[in-house]
């Protein structure tokens, strides 16, 4: 079952309905959205799916006449409950107190489905300090007004980034001003202060300020006890103090509002941390750096990485201290780095969790996905690419003359795509011993004797021969790829360990169900699935709600394992659904550990693979299925 909203779920009844394409302008008119908000919204459907639902081309919009995908469509719905949720969560902050029979009239719904929703929110005010009171009839938020800021500026920044806009202008809510004049009066005071902001944090400014500012109008003041009693650290930077006081001013005078020092402190507060300050004392801070260095060499040796980190060091102690800043005032700020970093470099975005998970524990702060988003990116301008498998080892036939040699390795270098381990240089054939062992050779000279792995080559390398030399080394790496398999898969997959359509549907019940089992077999601890339940709540092992591939924190299995379980049914697996969960059990002292994440990736990333492979109904058949498959 497909769960959309309404909106995505009219937009696949139009299509429907036409039976022919519609032109994205008429489309747009239809669902009464912007283009852009139709490209977002039919790109959200496509991904909730897992596949393309809604195809474009040149005539417009269409729907995917595949036999699967129109069934698919069959099966979706609209997730009325999220609608509710939403209008409920702003009913309950927006009052004092709010009586359970207007709101079942307001929202045309039953008192027993307030109270499931009531229910189903609890978690989401409880991760604010906020809580829900029920009196008779009548529901209450209890907490500090500062939380309550805090979580309407989330809300609202969630449904702005839904809707795919730079701005939206919530209408219902912020009057007598609008988000668009607010980021104006924001722009231009940046500009007089000459102060650059990056982009990802503008948005999150806007809606902070926004909130701050419709709360004062609406009669909820701030608690000048509040910021004092949190005592938490806030930013120094005088530019900062300068913008803020600047911003209320102009607000002051444009909506006859009066500032108090609570006011200015209670938004200074929200937008910590996306503000430049003074670097130097940061990194002066020797204590800080050292719980940064230590942290970064742990996490490399977890993953058994050696790399250097020292170009990127000072940077990436500035950012954690403004990372810390904002996840300890729950500030934030939406990019796709995480999204994007998850499928197209999954190693490097674990290896981040991993460090996030660290300075959690290391400064008790919650760390949230779009944080751990920008991490993986300065770990990838350490290691853009940590390979799965080794590399292609070369030995190069070229003479001794003048810079003839370091010219050739320097090519090598800089021109190709792939890199090459160049484990010897020679003059000629005769220089190569039987001790010598090569993949390939490259030779810039006419040998007599005709090696099958040759590849002959000029001193300055033209772009055929660059084709030549990377066709061979992809024909390397797909030849290791199905010898790791066998070496590896074949050991990682247990007969005992396949499941297919056991009745398991929630990410609960196959999570107890693996604990229990994995337990009875003297696998794992009674600690281990803890650890994978708090590697989901870092970032979830989801993807393309087509699969899962959930794993501990520490490698503290007796058995470097993958445990495998298909349903044909969808399983709700925390906020996606998926059909093939993969858990990955490492053994800390296992070297091949670190790999398993890119070798079953690699296989579930091509959805042609994973269609395939989902038809396996025993651990062998999936043996013959990847080593068929692994090239």
């Amino acid at each position: 079952m497909i769960e959309l909203s309404q909106r995505q779920y009219l937009a696949l009844r139009l299509l429907r309905e036409y039976q022919k394409p519609i032109k994205g302008q008429q489309f747009s008119q239809l669902l009464n959205v912007s283009p852009r908000t139709l490209r977002y919204e039919v790109s959200a459907i496509n991904r909730i799916a897992g596949q393309p639902i809604i195809l474009s081309n040149k005539e417009g919009y269409v729907l995917n006449e595949d036999p699967a995908v129109l069934q698919q469509i069959q099966d979706c719905r609209v997730d009325d409950d999220r609608q509710l949720e939403k209008q409920l969560i702003l009913a309950l902050l927006e009052c004092k107190e709010a009586s359970i029979y207007d709101l079942t009239q307001k929202l045309y719904v039953s008192e027993s489905t307030i109270y499931s929703l009531v229910k189903r929110m609890m978690p989401k005010f409880h991760s604010f300090s906020l809580s829900l009171q029920r009196r008779g009839e009548w529901l209450s938020c209890q907490g500090k007004e500062t939380d309550k800021r805090r979580m309407l500026s989330h809300f609202f920044f969630a449904e702005a980034n839904a809707l795919a806009t730079t701005l939206v202008n919530f209408d219902g809510y912020f009057s007598p001003f609008g988000l668009a004049e607010l980021a104006q009066i924001i722009h231009e005071t940046l500009d007089e202060l000459d102060v650059q902001i990056d982009d990802i944090y503008i948005k999150n400014i806007i809606i902070c300020i926004a909130v701050c500012v419709q709360r004062m109008i609406n009669g909820y003041p701030s608690d000048g006890s509040e910021t004092e009693a949190d005592a938490l650290p806030i930013s120094t930077s005088p530019l900062l103090t300068r913008f803020v006081d600047t911003i209320c001013g102009r607000l002051q005078e444009q909506l006859e509002l009066t500032f108090t020092e609570a006011d200015k402190a209670t938004i200074l507060a929200f937008i910590t941390g996306s503000f430049p300050e003074e670097n130097e004392q940061i990194l002066q801070n020797e204590r800080f750096r050292g719980q940064i260095r230590k942290l970064l060499d742990k996490t490399f040796r977890h993953f058994q990485l050696e790399l250097d980190y020292s170009a990127v060091f000072d940077n990436f102690v500035l950012h954690v201290h403004f990372l810390l800043l904002r996840c300890r005032h729950q500030n934030f700020f939406h990019n796709d780095f995480a999204t994007s970093l998850r499928t197209s470099h999954p190693f490097i975005y674990d290896v981040a969790v991993y460090l996030a998970y660290q300075l959690e524990k290391e400064f008790q702060a919650a760390i949230p996905g779009d944080e751990i988003g920008l991490i993986a990116i300065y770990l990838g301008s350490i290691a853009t690419y940590v390979p799965t498998y080794d590399l292609p080892r070369v030995i190069c036939i070229c003479p001794q003359y003048h810079e003839l040699r370091k010219l050739m390795v320097q090519q090598l270098t800089e021109k190709l795509s792939c890199t090459l381990d160049i484990v010897k240089i020679v003059s000629s054939l005769s220089e190569i011993t039987d001790q010598d062992h090569a993949d390939f050779y490259l030779s810039t000279v006419k040998t007599e004797n005709s090696l099958t792995d040759l590849i002959p080559i000029s001193p300055i390398l033209s772009p055929l021969e660059i084709h030549r030399i990377e066709k061979k080394n992809l024909e390397f790496m797909k030849a290791q790829k199905r010898r790791k398999l066998r070496q590896n898969l074949l050991r990682f997959f247990d007969d005992q360990l396949f499941f297919c359509n056991h009745g398991l549907t929630t990410e609960v019940e196959i999570l107890t169900f693996f604990d229990q089992l994995l337990q009875q077999r003297g696998v794992i601890d009674d600690q281990f699935m803890d650890s994978v339940r708090q590697r989901e709540s870092l970032s979830s092992t989801a993807f393309f709600n087509r699969f899962a591939v959930p794993h501990s924190l520490e490698k503290d299995a007796l058995l470097t394992k993958v445990v495998y379980y298909y349903s044909d049914e969808p399983i709700r697996w925390y906020d996606s659904r998926v059909n093939l969960v993969l858990l990955i059990l490492s053994r800390s002292d296992d070297e091949q550990a670190s790999k398993i994440y890119n070798l079953i990736f690699d296989i579930l990333i091509d959805e042609s693979c994973y269609k395939k492979m989902i038809l396996c109904r025993s651990r062998q058949e999936l043996m013959d299925f990847l080593e068929a498959n692994s090239n």
